[in-house]
Formats: structure tokens, C-alpha cells, sequence
């Protein structure tokens, strides 16, 4: 079989009816133009990859022989381990070619603006906006394009572009394979640094900081976690990435948590990005604090039953931040009304000092579908921005003002 023409990357988080007929009508654009088999065109994998598990042989071997990379950007796509392992994978074999060949062809699913406002330093060096397909493309993004009729014209252009785009690489720059095909246990991400890497140190000047900027940590597991614990019979809300792949309310919203918050944040004009959860979580929130920054706590009420979240969050409960929210949706299928007393507990065994203080601008639980979701995080967001600015005030006079009065030392 050929090398297919283009990998398609994308995050299964995005992953609806929109992108794959994006997909289709892209594959048709290149086949009309360079011949061949619909099926040796592209390549669109369909397959959840569960943490541990090693690629598929047909995926290994797509990355290994494809010509060009085709990544949908979106805010899911630079938080997805996976995205980033791919990414990986084609820089490698753009190393192996000597002149690192223009590869990779970005393709803008949503408005530029609502990409994350500090893109991995892997994705700098790539311009993604495509000027000659026009301004309504920068705005609206791809996505949109495909929903509405009206934009019918402007989306084959852009299409027909890209396949162009796509026919011409390949034929310029051919990309040569790497020695041996990759192991998903042995690549890292290209969007995280490296195991044991320090940690970027913070900005020192008006950077990326202040309270336009939102953190959100997801505390979700994977699925494979409910699997060994035996704590959870329905797993279809839960995904192998963990966190951001996590569907609080299905059936009735077929949308990734961190899709439904980053709305949010974006109908809010705030610039955000998806934390991970693990052993650095103080230290983050403690960075977080010093630099002003929001950070949204989203938790689900089953995961909290999972030792290692339980740890997490209790370490978390025990500081103050006047930055940070907390927000726990509850999706009453038959399974958790059955369980709802013993979910009740865990909630509060695990923020125990939020319980006891019932804040509803810090703690807000029970939340029961998706419009509740998106009115009280739009609400807390903006209520822990008021707080920073509070308490900025006050540190700002209390400096100025020698409001407090520094001990003199006698002899």
C-alpha cells in the first residue's frame, strides 16, 4: 500500500460529525487533484487509546509512512497526551530529514482567539492562519464553516486549498520514515516537558498573568482506574486521558468537560488553559496565586472515591486561595441515586473546610445539568476576579499606607 497523502491529528474530544465530514471532503479534494484511492489519501483514526496500551499497528505505521501532518488545532488538541505524542513522532522524523521540511499543515478548527493564549513551544514556529483563505476563516474558524450553509463557498476554497497545500508538500519534501516504528510507552509529548524537567520559571513582567488568565484543573479519572477499583459499573462518562476527556452529563450533553468550561471562559473573554492534576498541584496553585491567575476546580463526585483524587483534594482544601473555585457536577443516572448518600459523604470528607463554610462564591456542589454548569462557573469566574482585585487593593494600601508598622529593634 502507498504512503497515505496526510495523517489527520485531531483530539477525540473533538471529534463529531463536523470534523469527520471536514475530514471526508478534504480526502475527496486531494483524490480529484492527485488520483488514487480514496483509502490510501488520509489517514483518520478512530480508536480510544487507553493509558498503557501501545498504538495500533495501523496508526504506528500511518505515522511512520504518512507525508503530511494535518493537526486540528483547538483547545483540546494541546492538552491531549496523544496530539502530543503524534506531534512527536512527525518532529522525529523531520530531524531525521536533515532540513526539518514544512511537514506539518495546521489547520484552524475554532476562531484564533479562542486557541490557549501560551501554545506549547513545539507549535511556535508554525503560522496556522492561513491569510489567502480569508478573515472569516481567522474568526469563525473551520468548525463553523462546516455548520453553516452560507459559508459553503468560502469552506471549498479553503479545502481545495489545503489539499493543494497538502499535494505540493509532498511531492517537494518527501519525509523519510524513522529506523523502527514508534512505541507510544517510549515517545513523550511534544507539548510537555520532558520527566524530571524543571519547571518553566514564572513571568516576570506584565506577561501571562493577572485575573484574564483561567486555570482549570478537571479532576476526573480514566476509565481503566474505575475498571481496577470496581467503584463503577457505567464508565461511558469516563475516557482514557482522564481530566479533560471526562462527559459529566450524558446522555443528555455529548460534551467533554473541557469543552463545556472553556465555552465559559471564552464567552468571558478570559484566556485559559487545562493544568494537570498530579504531584505539583500545590506548587501550581501557590504560582497561580502569586500571579493573580483564576483556577477553576471541576470535580467529579465519583473520582473522589478514588484514593489518589481523594489526596489531591484534601491537600487542596486545607490552604486558602482567594483565587480559586470549586465546582462538583452531579448527573442523577440510576447508579448515582442509588449511591447518593455514600457520594454525599465523600464530598465531604474531602473538602472538609469548604463544607463547613458553604461559601457559594468559592464551593459550589450539586450542580445538576449543563446550564446550571455554565451560569456558576461564568458566576464564580467572576467572583474570583473581583477577590484578586480586593485583595490586590489591599495589599496595595496596606504597602503604601505603612498601615502595618515594621518592629524596631533596641538595644
Amino acid at each position: 500500500m502507498n504512503p497515505y497523502w496526510f495523517f489527520f491529528s485531531y483530539a477525540r474530544l473533538d471529534r463529531d460529525p463536523y470534523l469527520k465530514k471536514f475530514y471526508n471532503e478534504l480526502v475527496d479534494s486531494v483524490r480529484v487533484n492527485a488520483g488514487g484511492n480514496r483509502g490510501e489519501i488520509g489517514f483518520f483514526d478512530t480508536e480510544d487509546i487507553e493509558p498503557g496500551q501501545e498504538w495500533p499497528a495501523a496508526l504506528a505505521a500511518a505515522l511512520q509512512t504518512a507525508r503530511v501532518f494535518v493537526p486540528v488545532y483547538t483547545p483540546s488538541y494541546f492538552i491531549s497526551e496523544f496530539c502530543g505524542r503524534e506531534w512527536r513522532v512527525i518532529e522525529e522524523r523531520r530531524r531525521a530529514a536533515g532540513e526539518r521540511p514544512p511537514v506539518i499543515l495546521p489547520v484552524l478548527w475554532v476562531p484564533q482567539d479562542k486557541l490557549p493564549s501560551n501554545l506549547p513551544e513545539a507549535v511556535l514556529d508554525l503560522q496556522y492562519s492561513h491569510e489567502q483563505f480569508g478573515e472569516v476563516y481567522v474568526k469563525e474558524g473551520l468548525r463553523q464553516l462546516m455548520r453553516q450553509s452560507r459559508y459553503l463557498d468560502a469552506r471549498r476554497q479553503i479545502i481545495d486549498g489545503l489539499a493543494e497545500r497538502i499535494i505540493e508538500i509532498a511531492r517537494e519534501h518527501p519525509l523519510p520514515p524513522l529506523p523502527a516504528p514508534p512505541s507510544i510507552k517510549q515517545v513523550p509529548s511534544a507539548f510537555q516537558p520532558p520527566p524530571g524537567a524543571p519547571a518553566p520559571p514564572a513571568p516576570s513582567g506584565p506577561g501571562n498573568v493577572g485575573p484574564r488568565y483561567v486555570q482549570f484543573i478537571f479532576v476526573a479519572g480514566r476509565r481503566n482506574e474505575f475498571e481496577l477499583q470496581k467503584l463503577r459499573k457505567k464508565l461511558e462518562y469516563y475516557g482514557g486521558e482522564g481530566g479533560p476527556d471526562w462527559q459529566p452529563y450524558l446522555p443528555e450533553l455529548a460534551e467533554e468537560i473541557a469543552i463545556l468550561a472553556m465555552g465559559v471562559a471564552a464567552s468571558e473573554k478570559l484566556r485559559y488553559e487545562a493544568v494537570p492534576l498530579d504531584e505539583s498541584l500545590i506548587r501550581r496553585l501557590d504560582e497561580a496565586e502569586r500571579d493573580n491567575k483564576v483556577v477553576a476546580i471541576i470535580a467529579d463526585i465519583w473520582t473522589l472515591r478514588l484514593e489518589q483524587y481523594h489526596r489531591f483534594m484534601r491537600e487542596y482544601d486545607r490552604r486558602s486561595y482567594q483565587n480559586c473555585v470549586v465546582l462538583i457536577p452531579w448527573n442523577y443516572d440510576e447508579e448515582t441515586k442509588l449511591t447518593e448518600e455514600t457520594l454525599k459523604q465523600a464530598v465531604e470528607l474531602t473538602f472538609v473546610n469548604r463544607c463547613l463554610s458553604r461559601d457559594p462564591n468559592t464551593f459550589i456542589d450539586t450542580i445538576r445539568s449543563p446550564e446550571e454548569l455554565r451560569t456558576n462557573l461564568s458566576r464564580a469566574l467572576n467572583a474570583a476576579r473581583m477577590r484578586i482585585f480586593t485583595v490586590a487593593e489591599v495589599k496595595k494600601k496596606a504597602e503604601s499606607g505603612n498601615v502595618i508598622a515594621k518592629s524596631v529593634l533596641q538595644n
